[in-house]
This record gives structure tokens, sequence and C-alpha cells, in this order.
């Protein structure tokens, strides 16, 4: 089992990568896996996600059910063929569905996350580096 922790800040995530130039490695995509998100001023664990299946499309579409225990909810992440993660209800959800990542995105990258009626909420990847994390050489963006 893969453990990947998110900082949750204000509007922002980290992601992390465990090696490789694959986008794929910046999100978690197997059954087993767990994400958590911890907040970035108390470090407390605020949001536990565990993927519970995988499956790929005819079209190379990762889906991803997932599910958070203390919300009692049940998604579906949907990675595209480009490494788009989107958010969806069902595999057959055809309405607006978040982009929540671009995996393969450069710094300075900005794509709306959220639409709304007049505005939008955008996403942007401010720094890509190279840290260690837990004595392991990750690339973070």
């Amino acid at each position: 089992m893969k453990v990947i922790i998110f900082l949750s800040l204000t509007l922002t995530s980290i992601l992390f990568s465990q090696g490789g130039p694959d986008s794929l490695n910046f999100f978690l995509h197997h059954a087993g896996d767990v994400q958590q998100y911890r907040s970035q001023f108390t470090g407390e664990i605020t949001m536990t996600e565990y993927l519970d299946k995988d499956s790929t499309d005819q079209f190379g579409n990762i889906f991803i059910w997932y599910h958070n225990a203390g919300w009692g909810t049940f998604n579906i992440y949907k990675i595209d063929s480009s490494g788009n993660v989107y958010i969806l209800y069902s595999v057959s959800d055809t309405g607006y569905v978040p982009l929540l990542y671009k995996l393969s995105a450069d710094t300075g990258t900005v794509w709306p996350y959220l639409k709304r009626d007049r505005d939008s909420i955008l996403a942007k990847v401010v720094e890509i580096f190279p840290p260690l994390v837990y004595g392991k050489q990750v690339t973070v963006k």
C-alpha cells in the first residue's frame, strides 16, 4: 500500500512524486492506496481518502473509486491520457466536472479549477522543486 500526504493549505495542494518523469507518479492511482491531507497550520490530518478500486477504459482513461470515511462519501477520480485529474460522481458523468490537477503541468501553468456563472477559481503550478521528504528524494509541485 502506498500512502501520499497532501498538505491542505488555503486552496493549495502540494503534489509529491516518488521518482521518475511519469506524470502519474504525482497521483496515487491503485486500489489500496491512501491519500491524507494535513493542515498547514497544525499538521493535523484533516481528511483521508481510501482508493477502493481502479480500472482503465478503451481510451486509456484511468478511473479510481475512492471514499472518505469521515464524510461517508464515495466518488471517482478520472485521469485522462494527458494526466488531467477530474472528480466524477459516476463513470458516465457528462456534466461539468472540476479539473483538479494537471499532473504534467510545468511551473506557471494555470487552469480553471471551478467554473461559476461570473467567475472561476483558478489553479496554478507555482513551483517545482526536489526536496528530501522522509529521507527520500522526491519532486514537489
